[in-house]
């Protein structure tokens, strides 16, 4: 059967179940669990504390949806080791997020983070043990936070609350219980709250850790065990099921840098799926369970069915005309397409290089409720949030192509599957679509004024296996719904397509002490797709390594930037972008007697871990990708100079890669400066991890060194 086959049609309707339980989903209230997207790991911290005891509880009352309460228990004893320790370990926020490891993506303005719907707060307590041996109660101070979200079912923003308790008397040394409870209603969360994700390790060593996660036994539980987490016993009494983990010394290896703990540390999966979802299958006795990412999928995608329903009713009204209108204007020159390829990527470029993004908070606000007005705002090139999926939708289908959407999950924290689906929720998704001669191509629909080209996507979906869903896949009468994992692969790239090369003229003038730069830099495949919008709208990605944002003219706060000039050279992969800029800097010469030096400090911002721990390390090293990342400096005096010090090549190669650092003096007052770091291998086994932090070191003091001269007066 052909994607042609699935095309709306009369008979396409849902069954009066499913209609029933649309409408019941739709009422009901819920909220992402997703982490806040400004940490990549989780928020946690790994150092400075030692769990003694750690027991988390979590139990599910009720079969019903209406009716069913998540209950979370923990209680804790830790041992507060350093400063750092009790820096982070004195303040705790509730609700805590079930899976810390979990990455988002999503505009920021959806504001996602760990809060829940009509959630109870019953108590928080803490006691303190001094290593005297003395106990006393612990002063907790709580305070409110109310919480600004957007909500999918509503498509506008609502307010939550979280809980802030911090402990003032708490001291280097102290041992500590906590143990606190809330309890999350089903009802108004059941989005985040039916694909649950635990991992067995944390962020900080545990001595013993029991998990316990309790539900009636007529109640449906799925539950995935991942590397071993399979439980250590099951209890069923008086018609309540009891699964018990019982663990000793679990590492704190959750979130060591560059880790991916989801493909080696021990994690369960489990889903509820309450009564509610039994349907019949069409012309049969057989009931089986609406999976839950059906919902996830059908919710998102509804407007682009309503989208898909008027085109292919040929209805003409002011909003289809006017995208009619749009697709022609911009498609009509263009011959020789046979297989559409060349009008889709046309109109992909307009869309992120002349539309202007709409963050819609004012429509989330409820302060301007008109309706999308896709059509009227297409011909104004502006791209609207809420009909940002529509838009592509819409010209997709004009240009008489098809397509899937496609759900992926970040690389770094997990893969989606039919046990774990929750990415499938508020993770933006892919447009897979198919070309005429069923080659796939991918659309990462732009949210912010930056966006990405044609089968652009950051490494973090790079290689990944996205599901595939085609828009009636879960909504098509007389027949059962559609629970195939159907998954792609989505593109990748390798060591030669992604590159960086930076060139500067320098040129410094040692009476004033003032140093000009003229900067050519070329970017290719990943270096052009996570920096390039930093130089075009200062488009920062914050799950990423921070270093990416940093522009080549950041070397402090006393830079003045003098011209700046971006040009994408090739919008096709490797997706080749030509950075220029002049600057200024005052302040980077220094002098040590009667020697002078200049302050090579972020010089090189070589993409790097600073202070690289290795010490206990758990987890295999994944780097970002692979690729080669060149700085090169001229530096031009105004005087004659003799280098003082050391000038030795610093050159290394091992099973992570290769790093080179030479420092050159090619004439009487030119310096050559070659900085050159190449990423080779995808994976350093934990075994090898002391080359990752051999590289990385060598880099952080080249970043962080000096250049030392005299001047030449003969």
């Amino acid at each position: 059967m052909s994607i042609n086959d699935f095309y709306l049609k009369p008979e396409f309707m849902f069954s009066n179940k499913l209609r029933s339980f649309a409408i019941f989903i739709l009422c009901l209230n819920f909220l992402v669990n997703a982490n806040n997207p400004q940490s990549i790991t989780g928020i946690t911290p790994g150092n400075g504390v030692k769990t003694i005891d750690e027991k988390l509880e979590i139990e599910v009352t009720g079969v019903k949806s209406d009716f069913m309460v998540f209950h979370v228990k923990k209680k804790m004893k830790f041992l507060i080791l350093n400063e750092q320790g009790l820096n982070n370990y004195s303040q705790f926020v509730l609700p805590e997020p079930f899976d810390p490891t979990y990455i988002a993506h999503f505009p920021e303005q959806k504001k996602f983070t760990c809060a829940y719907l009509n959630m109870k707060f019953h108590y928080f307590r803490a006691s303190i043990k001094d290593s005297s041996g003395s106990v006393k109660d612990a002063m907790v101070n709580q305070t409110n936070e109310t919480v600004e979200m957007y909500r999918i079912e509503s498509g506008l923003y609502a307010d939550f609350e979280r809980k802030h308790y911090s402990i003032e008397n708490l001291k280097v040394g102290d041992e500590v219980s906590i143990e606190y409870y809330y309890s999350i209603p089903y009802s108004g969360n059941s989005f985040q709250l039916s694909s649950l994700r635990l991992f067995l390790n944390s962020e900080v060593f545990k001595e013993n850790y029991e998990l316990k996660i309790i539900f009636q036994s007529e109640l449906r539980v799925s539950f995935s065990y991942y590397n071993d987490a399979v439980p250590d016993s099951t209890l069923e009494l008086n018609n309540i099921t009891t699964k018990i983990w019982n663990k000793k010394n679990l590492y704190g290896s959750l979130n060591e840098q560059g880790g991916r703990p989801y493909i080696s540390l021990p994690y369960i999966v489990f889903s509820v799926q309450p009564f509610d979802l039994l349907y019949r299958v069409y012309n049969s006795f057989e009931e089986k369970f609406i999976p839950f990412y059906a919902f996830y999928s059908s919710i998102r995608e509804m407007g682009q069915r309503s989208v898909m329903s008027t085109y292919h009713q040929g209805v003409k009204d002011k909003q289809s005309l006017l995208l009619d209108k749009f697709v022609r204007n911009e498609t009509d020159s263009i011959i020789n397409d046979t297989l559409g390829y060349k009008k889709l990527m046309q109109l992909q470029n307009v869309v992120v290089e002349n539309f202007k993004y709409l963050d819609d908070v004012s429509y989330f606000k409820k302060l301007d409720i008109l309706n999308p007005r896709l059509g009227e705002f297409t011909m104004k090139n502006e791209l609207r949030e809420i009909g940002r999926y529509n838009l592509y939708s819409s010209v997709i289908l004009r240009l008489h192509l098809n397509y899937f959407t496609a759900y992926s999950a970040d690389i770094r924290s997990g893969e989606v599957s039919n046990e774990y689906f929750f990415p499938m929720y508020n993770n933006d998704y892919f447009m897979a679509v198919l070309l005429k001669n069923n080659t796939t191509q991918f659309i990462y629909p732009k949210s912010s004024q930056f966006g990405y080209y044609l089968n652009e996507m950051p490494f973090y979906f790079e290689g990944t296996k996205a599901r595939m869903v085609y828009l009636y896949d879960y909504n098509v009468y007389k027949k059962p719904i559609y629970d195939t994992l159907r998954q792609v692969v989505l593109p990748s790239s390798n060591v030669n397509d992604n590159f960086r090369k930076t060139n500067v003229l320098t040129t410094v003038n040692t009476e004033t002490s003032a140093l000009s730069f003229d900067a050519r830099i070329v970017l290719s495949g990943q270096y052009s797709t996570m920096t390039r919008g930093l130089y075009q709208y200062d488009f920062t990605d914050k799950t990423i390594n921070s270093l990416y944002n940093k522009k080549v003219y950041e070397i402090n706060d006393n830079v003045k930037l003098i011209s700046k000039q971006v040009s994408v050279t090739n919008k096709e992969f490797p997706f080749t972008t030509s950075v220029q800029a002049k600057y200024e800097a005052h302040e980077l010469i220094g002098k040590q007697n009667d020697t002078m030096f200049i302050n090579l400090t972020n010089w090189f911002n070589h993409i790097i871990y600073s202070d690289f721990e290795t010490e206990d390390r758990q987890l295999d090293f994944y780097p970002d990708f692979c690729g080669k990342d060149t700085y090169m400096y001229m530096i031009q005096f105004d005087k004659n100079i003799k280098l003082v010090g050391s000038t030795e090549p610093v050159e290394i190669s091992n099973a992570f890669g290769k790093y080179s650092f030479i420092v050159e003096q090619i004439s009487q007052n030119t310096v050559k400066i070659t900085s050159n770091f190449i990423v080779l291998n995808n994976i350093v086994p934990v075994e090898n991890i002391d080359s990752v932090k051999d590289i990385y070191s060598i880099i952080q003091k080249s970043n962080n060194d000096k250049l030392f001269f005299v001047i030449d007066n003969q």
